[in-house]
């Protein structure tokens, strides 16, 4: 998929895959296209699910050929497409490997065919300075940045989310990938059985062919992750040169592992021990779950789509399936948004200091009679002021989080608690309805529960 657009309700391109499993009977799925020939009942058995996940080009299709003896396309210009699975079985024990595209790939504009290029493109042929389609096509390349940024991060959780082992990709080590690895192991704090996860970290050193320069870059990583170094007696023997793996000693279920050029010295000494190490710890990995793929994408979408997109809902769904907002489109195979959901627009996301989209309070809308009513939590003491937009049908909340406490007690010295001012925009839609806000039903409901009410317009209804 090359945005998270395709989920839309329509036509689909069947070449926009978001999920497609390449395996013996080939299960297929995009956001999108789903396609089964289940002969041997893969779905039945209990799995061993292995993610992929790193910066575009930095070996992650390689790896994937080298642990399962396969050869899928895997050169600088060609990227895996979405979210790629390939299905193993090795003395009883059954893998699915998840491949995906891989984070901060470049997104693509289509100015050709944008309106507002292409006025901007004649008033300049004209020599007249054109300030107002110049935003306007700065808007559209911000929002198509914003898809991709939004479908990168919903492919990256449901890969890490549903993975009992994660490998993650990298080559000569950037801050980038070091955000990359703090913000997967931001997110799995909050995952419950966290800890029951492996994760290793593979330093593809791919344009190292010297012992001594892989040794050096061990050396520098230490000042990056807290490391200690463990040999493992079990691959000790005169087919191994090197036996050492790098444990996190304060995630300790991270490991690093370390490759260098395949045709080299260096790559004789690391390559075989990385590999061979990663087999046997997948190999003997104990917790195992069915696992059907477009079962699994399906709910995942469910639950989460709204933290990142502004949908326009235009019936009230029953509460016991608020969140059944796709469905399965047998005719077409695909994925898809009901008939009655359509996205908006992303949502107005925040990111954390490694680059990573922060989901924003948790709210919910209530319709009753001609009334709309926004629930927001938004925990601790915080002065907060807002402004309703109704021609844009946007509410944006103001936040700043009250320091009396503290300064009530002297001078503060750290605190986690007080936070940098943020602005949250929440889009308030009905059925072909404008809303304007009723201010006698705004109110703070304690425990950290605010409430805003909106009553739809009337002819005679001032602003």
């Amino acid at each position: 998929m090359k945005s998270i657009l395709d989920l839309q309700n329509k036509e689909l391109d069947v070449k926009n895959q978001l999920l497609h499993n390449i395996c013996d009977q080939e299960i297929k799925q995009d956001a999108v296209t789903v396609k089964s020939n289940n002969k041997k009942n893969l779905f039945e058995k209990n799995l061993i699910i292995v993610g992929m996940q790193g910066q575009r080009n930095q070996g992650k299709t390689f790896t994937l050929n080298s642990l399962i003896n396969e050869n899928f396309p895997s050169e600088y210009y060609i990227n895996t497409p979405g979210i790629c699975m390939k299905y193993q079985s090795i003395n009883d024990r059954n893998i699915i490997y998840i491949d995906s595209e891989g984070a901060n790939g470049p997104v693509q504009i289509d100015y050709e065919n944008n309106k507002d290029y292409q006025n901007l493109i004649k008033n300049q042929e004209n020599n007249e300075q054109d300030d107002k389609n110049i935003q306007l096509v700065n808007k559209y390349v911000i929002r198509k940045h914003q898809y991709q940024k939004v479908t990168e991060q919903m492919q990256q959780e449901f890969v890490i989310s549903n993975s009992h082992i994660l490998i993650i990709m990298l080559t000569n080590i950037t801050q980038e990938d070091v955000n990359l690895i703090h913000s997967i192991q931001s997110y799995l704090k909050k995952e419950k059985n966290s800890t029951q996860k492996r994760i290793f970290v593979m330093h593809n050193l791919k344009d190292f062919r010297q012992q001594e320069c892989v040794e050096l870059y061990i050396q520098n990583l230490k000042s990056l992750f807290p490391l200690r170094q463990q040999q493992v007696t079990t691959f000790e023997g005169s087919q191994y040169k090197y036996n050492s793996v790098f444990i996190d000693t304060i995630y300790k279920n991270v490991n690093h592992l370390f490759m260098a050029n395949q045709h080299s010295q260096a790559g004789e000494i690391y390559n075989k021990f990385a590999l061979d190490y990663l087999k046997e710890e997948i190999a003997q990995f104990r917790g195992e779950i069915k696992f059907n793929a477009a079962e699994k994408f399906q709910d995942y979408l469910n639950n989460n789509i709204q933290k990142y997109l502004t949908l326009k809902i235009e019936e009230q769904q029953n509460l016991s399936k608020k969140k059944e907002l796709f469905e399965f489109n047998k005719e077409q195979n695909i994925i898809q948004l009901k008939k009655n959901c359509k996205i908006v627009e992303p949502k107005e996301l925040q990111m954390d200091i490694f680059g990573y989209l922060q989901r924003e309070f948790a709210y919910s809308i209530v319709k009753n009679g001609q009334k709309l009513y926004l629930l927001v939590d938004i925990p601790g003491p915080v002065n907060i002021n807002y402004i309703f937009k109704k021609s844009e049908r946007l509410l944006t909340l103001t936040i700043q989080h009250k320091e009396q406490i503290e300064q009530g007690l002297g001078e503060t010295i750290i605190s986690t608690r007080k936070n940098d001012e943020i602005i949250q925009n929440f889009k308030i839609w009905g059925k072909d309805k404008l809303y304007i806000m009723y201010k006698k039903e705004c109110k703070d409901l304690t425990n950290g529960i605010y409430q805003f009410a909106f009553i739809e317009e009337q002819d005679e209804s001032e602003d």
